[in-house]
């Protein structure tokens, strides 16, 4: 493909061969959703650190969601195929779930690893 003053792009394409096992592959069901967090983790030893890291933490978490749901929503596209558009809801329904969790929860955290025998009562 040409481009002005760049080198020409290579377009690929699947080959017949390629197409059948895509095809195959597409037929069989998925595994169960693979879920590695970083941000989990490290709140799983929230005990260890104190109150206002953990806070510092969620509000980035936060922050983050937020922009993940604006950059998501901006892809959204009017001549979108369908099977597109559900992902792409999909992805943005997950990260304001997130976001509610997060902001609906964060007090809680906060007050039971500030006073653990108080917030339990």
């Amino acid at each position: 493909m040409s481009q002005n003053k760049r080198p020409d792009k290579k377009v690929y394409s699947l080959t017949e061969k390629g197409q059948r096992a895509l095809t195959d592959q597409l037929r069989k069901a998925p595994g169960p959703d693979k879920n590695r967090s970083e941000f989990l983790a490290a709140l799983l030893f929230a005990e260890a650190v104190s109150p206002d890291r953990v806070s510092d933490l969620v509000n980035e978490r936060i922050e983050d969601h937020d922009t993940r749901i604006r950059s998501l929503e901006a892809l959204l596209a009017d001549d979108m195929s369908p099977a597109s558009r559900f992902v792409l809801e999909y992805g943005v329904a997950m990260q304001k779930a997130a976001l509610t969790y997060l902001r609906d929860h964060q007090d809680d955290l906060l007050a039971q690893i500030t006073n653990p025998g108080e917030a339990a009562e």
